[in-house]
Parts: structure tokens; C-alpha cells; sequence
């Protein structure tokens, strides 16, 4: 998006002002899953740096997705502080980046530096690997399916009375006795 893309011409020494609010679909990368990201907020500052340039600023958006144990709406705000280092030359491949040389700036090519590559990186970096609508959460019921948030469905007493007469695995155990590990309470 051209929003994101900063022409360094001309940048004063004490920076250019960025401020932008994109649709995620600006930056997302067209080979790439995508993200439960409407629209992203990135407000700072590009500044010139002895020939190479520092972007220093913030991102800001909210993650909205189905809680992983319950399935109610969440929305979850990030709001990430950012300092990204810029420096002229061709992409590094993708294993170069990670060699761990000590150089953490970005590459850029030609007269412009484009921020919609970093943004994504942040997004994907930042979003959650579970959206879990309150840590205190009991999810849903694998029996009924009701919400024990809202309810208790009594699938949870009726489990244990069963669990009594049906032991799961165990008559697999006796199928194969070499396999079995030996049960640490009977070793007491």
C-alpha cells in the first residue's frame, strides 16, 4: 500500500512523522494464511541514521476470533512498541536472516522503504497461539456440548460414576502386558 511506503527523499534530520491506519489485506503477503485482523494502526517516526535509517513507533489493532475453549466472541487489543533498523542492500535469503551475525536491521532496495513486510512480520509474531476468552474459562462440555460458563450440565458427575465401570485403555494393557508400565501406586 502506498501509505506504507516511505520515499526517503528529502527525510529532515530530525525524521519523517508516519500515521497510517491499513486494512490487514494491505500488508498481508499474497502466499499467506491469514489473520483475525480487520485493520491495523501504525503511528511514528523514520529517521535518517548515519546512511541507514531507524523507524521508531507503535502498532496498534485487535485480534477478534472464537475463544478456543468456549467459542464466545473474544477480542484481544495488542499494542506493540516498535524499533525497526533499515539498512540499503539486497534481501537476504531466509536462512541468512537468521545466522545469528548480530545484524538485525531490514534491507531495503531503491529509493523507497516499504513497512508493510514489518507490520506483517509484528502481526504474525504477536498473534495469539490460543484465544482464550478469560484464563478462568471451563470451555465446553465433550459430552453435551453445553457451556459450563453459563451452566453446570451434570456430564462431569455422570463421567465419574462410569469411569468406575469402564477403564478406558486398560483391557489394551492386558493385550499387551509387555508394554505395560508398572503402576507407581502398586510399587508403594
Amino acid at each position: 500500500m502506498a501509505v506504507l511506503k516511505i520515499a526517503l527523499a528529502g527525510i529532515p534530520a530530525d525524521g519523517r512523522p508516519v500515521s497510517a491506519v491499513v486494512p490487514v489485506r494491505a500488508v498481508q503477503p499474497e502466499d499467506s494464511g491469514s489473520l483475525p485482523v480487520d485493520e491495523v494502526q501504525l503511528e511514528g517516526i523514520l529517521l535518517p541514521l548515519d546512511g541507514d535509517f531507524l523507524f521508531r513507533g507503535s502498532l496498534t489493532t485487535v485480534f477478534s476470533h472464537f475463544c478456543d475453549r468456549c467459542l464466545a466472541s473474544v477480542k484481544i487489543p495488542m499494542d506493540l512498541d516498535l524499533l525497526w533498523a533499515f539498512k540499503e542492500g539486497p534481501p537476504l535469503a531466509w536462512d541468512a536472516e537468521f545466522t545469528g551475525n548480530g545484524e538485525e536491521k531490514f534491507r531495503y532496495q531503491g529509493s523507497e522503504i516499504d513497512l508493510s513486510a514489518c507490520v506483517w512480520e509484528e502481526l504474525v509474531l504477536a498473534a495469539p497461539l490460543k484465544y482464550i476468552c478469560r484464563e478462568e474459562c471451563a470451555g465446553l462440555c465433550p459430552q453435551c456440548g453445553a457451556d459450563r460458563n453459563a451452566d453446570a450440565c451434570g456430564c462431569l458427575d455422570r463421567a465419574e460414576e462410569s469411569s468406575q465401570a469402564h477403564r478406558g485403555f486398560a483391557d489394551l494393557a492386558k493385550r499387551f502386558p509387555d508394554l505395560a508400565t508398572a503402576d507407581p501406586e502398586s510399587e508403594e
